[in-house]
């Protein structure tokens, strides 16, 4: 089965500079259903969710998966008279300050109005000026302090006299209330999201929804560009795969020269690398939309010029890529298949394991840090009948200790370019090798437990099907892709990784993934569905 999630970008969404925001209620993103509660509030439990009036245990989480584009929003479109919509709040927030403010994303049709509304210490008021009818999507903002008020019978629902100079010290709720029965789409009002601004306000430690840390614990690795400042002189890799280590380390494999280009240590809690680019970005140069691409943050542990990492016989390649940049005139792309291809990235005990392939040898790797000082790089060799070059990198200060453990002709030799390489003799049998890098040399209790980091690598790989070749680890299959969609998204693929369960994640360059289920299946079982999540354009990778 299909499923699509299709990405809204927010860019015109987010505060303006300046603006402090207490809060942002977005709903969550789960099917329609009657009556909308609490639990349908990404801001629980600060917030709390009350109905009032004619009808109003009708209110609807609404969505339409068909429509493109289509937000998760309140409706009162079933309801049958006067209502409202009224979140309690955990504690009292002070609104003195003169900056506080309601935003709010509407769309109302015919003469349906929505009106805010806020709970003060002298009881509920009402903004008499309510926001009108649009024929899309409209963000309004009201400013509390310059807002005409009213008194507000929150039982009735009915407006009463002016309240000239509301005190909003003490403000406990907010509501926003519907004086006019709907009739259904025709004349109803509709809520996406709302946000409250106030310098003066803030939610208790106890209360606040903490966002989550821009790499979080589950995630092993990402896809990005990197530059790495050596020398004046920048180390550049395109669409690189930036590893956790643990321990605060990270390292970064660039698979168009098959190369660490750099692992290092960050500070400790901190991103490891710049938000310079809020996608992934493919190419560091000029004609990027971001001002710079990612850089490392921390101390550089080892490195490896942008010069080809493997290689064939008794060298290196120097640097064979034929691709051009447009606006540096500097190489870039891949290194041509006769020599190195890149594979892929999978998973093993939630460890990446790189896949590539130097000229006829298949090598599988992982990297993994023993402790905060011993980092250990397993490499698996298939049987090859050529010499195999691998580069190690270039050692800094930190960690001046690496050593290579006994594997069938294998040995470390010096580049003066490179820093150090694996040589690897042609060998009939598949190899493991374990290269260790450290701040000091190495116990054998470390080299013990390195031995069964990763050993074999090879099983990550291998895969049961019935399209698959009895003989070969891969399988191959040829979707066609549905273009002809219900939700007319356009589908440009970028990326494609696998869950667990087998199925398969694939992100376009519009922002889209979808979700791939059934996979094993004949194509004419395949179904589609569609589903939302809120994320970010031209998606580099997964």
């Amino acid at each position: 089965m299909f499923r699509l999630f299709i990405a809204l970008s927010f860019l015109s969404l987010l505060p303006s500079q300046g603006e402090t925001v207490v809060f942002r209620e977005d709903f969550r993103e789960v099917k329609p259903h009657v009556p909308v509660s609490t639990a349908d509030l990404t801001m629980s439990p600060f917030l709390s969710l009350t109905r009032h009036g004619e009808g109003a245990e009708n209110y609807k989480l609404s969505f339409h998966p068909e429509k493109s584009n289509d937000p998760h929003y309140v409706w009162n479109g079933l309801t049958s008279g006067k209502t409202a919509l009224a979140f309690q709040f955990a504690h009292s927030l002070d609104l003195s300050a003169a900056d506080s403010k309601v935003k709010l994303n509407t769309r109302n049709s015919a003469t349906s109005r929505i009106h805010l509304a806020l709970k003060t210490s002298q009881g509920w008021i009402v903004n008499q000026n309510g926001i009108g009818s649009n024929d899309t999507w409209k963000v309004d903002s009201i400013k509390l302090h310059q807002a005409a008020w009213l008194k507000l019978e929150m039982g009735s629902l009915d407006f009463g006299e002016v309240v000239s100079t509301p005190s909003l010290a003490e403000v406990t709720a907010l509501a926003f209330v519907n004086p006019q029965k709907p009739t259904k789409s025709k004349n109803c009002s509709r809520l996406d999201w709302f946000s409250l601004h106030s310098s003066s306000a803030k939610i208790q430690a106890e209360h606040q929804v903490t966002a989550a840390p821009f790499w979080e614990d589950s995630q092993r690795f990402l896809r990005t560009a990197l530059v790495v400042e050596q020398k004046n002189k920048p180390n550049r890799t395109r669409r690189g795969v930036v590893l956790r280590l643990g321990h605060d380390l990270y390292a970064c494999f660039d698979p168009d020269l098959m190369r660490y280009s750099a692992i290092w240590k960050a500070p400790k809690g901190k991103s490891p690398i710049t938000l310079d680019s809020m996608a992934g970005t493919s190419y560091p140069d000029r004609n990027t939309k971001s001002k710079r691409p990612p850089q490392i943050v921390g101390s550089i542990i080892s490195s490896s010029p942008e010069l080809a990492g493997v290689g064939v016989g008794d060298s290196l390649f120097g640097d064979p890529r034929e691709g051009i940049s447009n606006s540096s005139g500097e190489k870039l792309g891949r290194m041509p298949r006769k020599m190195a291809r890149w594979i892929g990235i999978s998973l093993k005990n939630k460890a990446p394991v790189l896949h590539y392939q130097i000229s006829k040898t298949m090598i599988q790797e992982s990297l993994v840090a023993v402790d905060s000082v011993t980092i250990v790089r397993v490499i698996e060799i298939g049987p090859s009948d050529e010499t195999i070059l691998i580069s190690m990198g270039k050692k800094a200060a930190p960690f001046p200790v690496l050593s290579v453990s006994n594997a069938p002709q294998s040995k470390l030799i010096q580049d003066k370019k490179r820093g150090s390489l694996l040589e690897l003799k042609p060998h009939n049998e598949t190899r493991i090798v374990r290269i260790i890098l450290a701040k000091k040399v190495i116990s054998g209790r470390i080299v013990n437990q390195a031995a069964t980091l990763t050993d074999p690598l090879m099983k990550s790989m291998e895969i049961t099907s019935l399209h698959a070749l009895k003989s070969s680890p891969i399988k191959v299959r040829n979707l066609i892709v549905p273009h002809d969609n219900p939700s007319r998204r356009p589908i440009r693929l970028t990326s494609i990784g696998f869950l667990s369960n087998g199925n398969a994640l694939i992100t376009t360059l519009d922002g889209d993934v979808w979700c791939v289920e059934d996979i094993e299946k004949e194509l004419s079982d395949i179904k589609a569905e569609l589903l939302e999540i809120k994320a970010m354009l031209e998606k580099a990778g997964l």
